[in-house]
């Protein structure tokens, strides 16, 4: 059985025993980012305190990254730049907790920002003397290469904040079609 396809240095070894091409290439990577907020240690503590009111909101900025394989996350800006065109998957799960606990119904936005225009915005309601909520925002959002994708917060009074105790909040991104 030859050893070989061909006669020359550019030659495709095979497997002697299985007949079969001795390599494959490795499936390319699929961009993707996990980063969370800092645990401030502090029970109850008040990581990102959320004051604005108006639209476009607070850039959330997770900056414990867990992981990114193609560096597209920037940590500094909150930031996620697509290294590659196609269909992404984000999500933001929150511990999320309003300073409006006593008085009239609070309600918060939550926002996916593209190249600093809104794409998508989802809205929570916290009732007189509610507290804590974790919740999870997910959006499937289609990007071109060099598109930056931020998520935002404000409020339509009062404030709120996401808390970091036991890493509650965390963003995370993937590419899952191009």
């Amino acid at each position: 059985m030859p050893t070989n396809i061909g006669t020359g240095p550019q030659d495709i070894p095979l497997n002697q025993f299985l007949g079969e091409q001795a390599f494959l290439d490795k499936p390319s990577k699929v961009p993707a980012f996990v980063v969370q907020l800092n645990n401030d240690n502090d029970q109850g503590g008040q990581s990102v305190v959320i004051t604005d009111n108006s639209t476009p909101g607070t850039i959330i900025i997770p900056t414990d990254v867990k992981y990114d394989n193609y560096g597209g996350y920037n940590t500094s800006t909150g930031e996620y730049t697509a290294p590659i065109g196609g269909l992404y998957s984000f999500t933001f799960t929150s511990n999320i907790r309003t300073g409006n606990l006593s008085g009239s119904t609070s309600v918060i936005i939550n926002q996916y920002y593209v190249n600093s225009t809104e794409y998508v915005r989802a809205y929570e309601n916290f009732g007189n003397g509610q507290s804590w909520r974790h919740r999870t925002f997910t959006a499937l959002i289609p990007l071109s290469a060099g598109d930056k994708l931020t998520f935002r917060s404000y409020n339509n009074g009062g404030n709120h904040y996401f808390d970091s105790d036991g890493k509650y909040t965390q963003f995370s991104g993937m590419l899952v079609s191009y």
